[in-house]
């Protein structure tokens, strides 16, 4: 049984009486105990009846069934005489299934409480129950056999019992209570089962015993309970800061990789600002060498003109004599002034021919002043000059150039360049460009001499004739 019951604790005297030596009749017996036995209604939570069983009037005036009798009632009630009394449980051994209820008012006749010592296998025993209801009901038999149990006595009888008999009263031959008829097995005959009267002798002290056992297991278990939540809440606590600590770790390394991710992409940054500033300042560099570059161009180029007209106006003023050499060349370092005047005209290489070097020297001071470009901040690349000059006539004592400058490749050879309309100069050619000396006559007749160097004609035009003249070279190419 598994029921839990909870009732008041006292102490149950119990009256025992020995089997007398006279043996009464079936009628006697039943006349005597049928007063003391009653029906035990189990009344269910919706006031009808779930389950029936008999009862025992003891001598102190409860009614000693079997647990299983009133197993989950919401209430119980005795019935005696036709009259029902409400009934509470009052003491309970659920292991044995004994227990006692105490009834308000019903006045009926306790039964003589005997004993099992004296009982023997075969002796006559009588059964008083309700079996299906049936009140007061009478079967007798023998005693087929005494168990022992787990050390505990079973009586086992052929006393006819049903359903409803649970907790009726076994008889002895003189009528004395010697067990409660409780079960039976339906798989046989006549295998019927009852508790010993002793049992409800020990009920009060095993009820007590086993509510103190209960509170105990209870208490028991409530500790268990306490101790298994508390390590349950520890543990939780535990998981809950593992986990805690956890995440944590979780949350440092991710804000490491984010730290991280971001220095890289911080150097990243930096590296790609510092190749767009070191690509910014080599273009920047580039741009300057390529501006000091294209200055450095234009101020050659200014520097090469005014140097090339510097010495085809030197070269016009000189005046030769028929018997010089025409591989002589006379080197001049010229110290100029701004505006052109010649500061000094210093021989450092002379041609070898005194006369020659003479002609030259005065023809530079005579070509005074000398040409300079109108950017005054050039001047410095003309205060010194080194000039070369040799005789033009030494062109017309060299074998020609083979053929025509219009139908024939010259490498490094002398001879006369012809144009169409006459013009003519004498000079080198070299590295298919024409380099020589000669008069240039316009269509309209303007005539002009002077240097023809790198395809172009240096003469003494003025700057607004200058396009005119150009374009008068274009057209006699």
């Amino acid at each position: 049984m598994s029921l839990s019951f909870r009732h008041a604790a006292f102490t149950v005297v119990l009256l025992f009486v020995a089997s007398t030596v006279h043996a009464k009749t079936a009628s006697e017996i039943y006349e005597q105990a049928a007063r003391s036995t009653v029906v035990v209604e189990n009344i269910n939570n919706k006031g009808g009846i779930a389950a029936l069983g008999s009862g025992v009037v003891l001598p102190d005036g409860d009614v000693v069934t079997n647990c299983h009798v009133i197993k989950n009632a919401s209430q119980l009630k005795v019935r005696s005489n036709n009259k029902k009394f409400p009934a509470v449980l009052q003491y309970s051994d659920l292991v044995r299934d004994v227990c006692s209820l105490r009834v308000v008012g019903l006045g009926a006749p306790a039964v003589v409480v005997g004993s099992t010592k004296m009982l023997k296998v075969g002796a006559k025993v009588f059964a008083i129950g309700a079996p299906k209801g049936l009140e007061l009901t009478l079967s007798d038999g023998i005693v087929s056999s005494l168990r022992e149990v787990e050390g505990d006595l079973i009586i086992q009888i052929t006393a006819a019992i049903s359903p409803g008999s649970s907790g009726g009263g076994l008889f002895d031959e003189n009528g004395a209570l010697v067990g409660l008829t409780t079960f039976f097995i339906t798989e046989g005959q006549n295998l019927n089962f009852a508790v010993p009267v002793e049992w409800v002798e020990e009920l009060a002290k095993r009820s007590i015993n086993s509510e103190r056992k209960a509170l105990e297991e209870r208490k028991a278990k409530a500790e268990q309970k306490i101790l298994a939540e508390e390590k349950t809440r520890v543990e939780e606590k535990a998981r809950a800061e593992e986990k805690a600590r956890a995440e944590e770790k979780a949350q440092a390394q991710a804000e490491e990789k984010r730290l991280a991710e971001q220095k890289e992409q911080a150097e990243r940054q930096a590296k790609v600002e510092q190749e767009r500033a070191r690509a910014v300042r080599q273009a920047q560099q580039a741009e300057q060498e390529r501006a000091l570059a294209a200055r450095a161009a234009a101020i050659n180029k200014v520097v090469d003109e005014y140097t090339a007209k510097i010495q085809a106006k030197i070269r016009r003023n000189i005046v030769l004599l028929p018997d010089i050499s025409a591989d002589v060349i006379a080197e001049f370092e010229v110290t100029m002034l701004p505006g052109g005047m010649v500061l000094n005209a210093k021989l450092v290489k002379p041609s070898g021919s005194a006369a020659y070097d003479s002609a030259v020297e005065r023809a530079i001071k005579k070509s005074e002043p000398l040409p300079l470009p109108p950017n005054a901040a050039l001047f410095n690349n003309f205060r010194e000059l080194r000039l070369k000059f040799s005789p033009i006539v030494k062109y017309d004592r060299l074998p020609s150039c083979p053929g025509t400058y219009e139908t024939a490749t010259w490498t490094n050879c002398f001879g006369e360049y012809r144009y169409s309309s006459g013009s003519k100069y004498v000079g080198e050619f070299k590295n298919d460009k024409f380099n020589g000396q000669g008069t240039l006559t316009l269509p309209d007749g303007t005539t002009y001499e002077g240097e023809f160097k790198d395809d172009k004609f240096n003469g003494q035009e003025q700057d607004a004739m200058k396009k005119q003249v150009e374009n008068a070279i274009a057209d006699h190419k």
